[in-house]
């Protein structure tokens, strides 16, 4: 079945295009559009987005997207993420955190290649510096690096 949102009575409410279920969750393919422009498009089930789907934000905290994998509403799985900053993460997500092997490039101008867990840089990975071509292979503990 197919959901049309066309009246905007309610300017603060987010409006969204596509499938429901019978019970009015957003349900199959559709588009939710926030009031200030951001928006999911991609596969919904009972109401939260599951399996592909992309996230364009425009609020203030920095964030431009994701592009991938979702699970009950969370990243998970293979995405791409991209900052406002220009720093960009693609690789693989569990329960809305970096984890598993990914490569983040900082908008410093650092990259670190390796594995994540919990949204941290943590085991074996590649960094280069700014600006240095040369990467440093190093272990990492919750986000810091131990020799």
């Amino acid at each position: 079945m197919l959901h049309d949102i066309t009246n905007n009575q309610l300017l603060r409410t987010p409006q969204y295009c596509g499938d429901i279920n019978a019970t009015g969750q957003r349900h199959g393919f559709g588009t939710l559009t926030y009031p200030d422009g951001s928006s999911f498009k991609g596969t919904w089930s009972e109401g939260l987005p599951e399996g592909h789907g992309e996230l364009t934000r425009r609020r203030g905290d920095g964030s431009l997207g994701y592009v991938g994998e979702w699970h009950r509403g969370k990243r998970h799985g293979y995405g791409t993420q991209r900052w406002a900053d220009g720093a960009e993460y693609n690789g693989e997500w569990h329960g809305d955190h970096m984890d598993g092997h990914g490569k983040h490039s900082f908008g410093s101008g650092a990259v670190y290649e390796g594995e994540w867990r919990g949204g941290v840089r943590h085991g074996v990975g590649l960094y280069w510096a700014p600006g240095d071509p040369h990467a440093v292979e190093s272990r990492w503990i919750d986000n810091k690096r131990v020799l």
